[in-house]
């Protein structure tokens, strides 16, 4: 391929490099600089992983001060980089917090050409095939947002990165990638109180739980006041949507006893059940 002054031309093969051959037409001709500008073929931009909190953790933005970096006069000198960001530009960070309901979407994305990235993201109920947008144009690698009012059941997000901040419409890309199916559940597991059984000073109560949703975590009780107790379902696992339990009490106070009884489910989901104890006079 012969190159002339400023003449464009296209690389018949796609390639990473460029050899070139300077020809001089005399022993006098000097050559003191050759410069030549390239633009690769636009690629879309990938989603690489996807990761899904369902635990009411969220996470949001928060500007810092602008850095104010020290002036180094080698810096003249050097080959100057247009994309490389000052370093007193605004940066953002990222603030942790908790509440009941709040889904996380976090993901990882690159661009074969290092072009600068937005983000849409989109839900869809596991056996719905309506995508519905809940965060668009988003520069974050994550969004977190309430579940609470939505209907339960299992989901499934889509992520689409596009690099049209850094290439003419035209020549823009997407790219998408599927999350794996995550299950929104904010309803507490139901409680039901069986038998109390009575015995002098002592007591026994059969407690059964059991959630629409997920599968049975934890369990305690408070007496009166004092420091929980954690209790165990019969079979000796939290390995189900049902469980039954079993709380032996001794040597009771008489009088009119108050016990609290706690459970959760895996999505964090609490409900507290009072039982009173009524404990006779020997």
């Amino acid at each position: 391929i012969e190159i002339t002054d400023s003449n464009a031309t296209d690389s018949p093969h796609p390639a990473r490099y460029l050899q070139y051959r300077l020809t001089l037409s005399d022993s006098e001709t000097e050559v003191r600089r050759v410069r030549f500008f390239y633009r690769h073929t636009n690629a879309a931009p990938k989603i690489t992983a996807i990761r899904v909190v369902t635990g009411g953790l969220g996470f949001e933005q928060f500007p810092l001060p602008p850095q104010q970096g020290s002036v180094d006069l080698e810096q003249l000198f050097r080959p100057s980089n247009n994309n490389s960001n000052s370093s007193s530009e605004s940066r953002q960070q990222l603030r942790a917090f908790e509440k009941p309901g709040v889904v996380t979407i976090a993901w990882k994305a690159r661009d074969p050409n290092n072009d600068q990235l937005r983000f849409c993201v989109k839900l869809r109920r596991a056996e719905d095939p309506v995508w519905k947008t809940i965060g668009d144009d988003l520069d974050a690698h994550f969004l977190s947002f309430d579940s609470n009012g939505m209907d339960e059941g299992f989901y499934q997000a889509k992520i689409i990165a596009s690099d049209h901040l850094s290439n003419p419409i035209a020549e823009a890309r997407t790219g998408e990638r599927l999350s794996e199916r995550f299950l929104i559940d904010n309803s507490a597991p139901e409680i039901e109180v069986g038998k109390i059984e009575i015995s002098g000073k002592d007591a026994t109560i059969s407690i059964s739980v059991k959630d629409e949703k997920s599968i049975i975590t934890a369990a305690e009780y408070i007496l009166d006041g004092s420091d929980p107790v954690s209790v165990f379902p019969e079979d000796g696992l939290f390995d189900s949507r049902e469980e039954t339990f079993k709380i032996e009490l001794q040597n009771l106070s008489s009088g009119r006893r108050t016990l609290l009884f706690k459970v959760a489910d895996e999505k964090q989901n609490l409900r507290i059940e009072p039982i009173v104890i009524e404990i006779g006079s020997l």
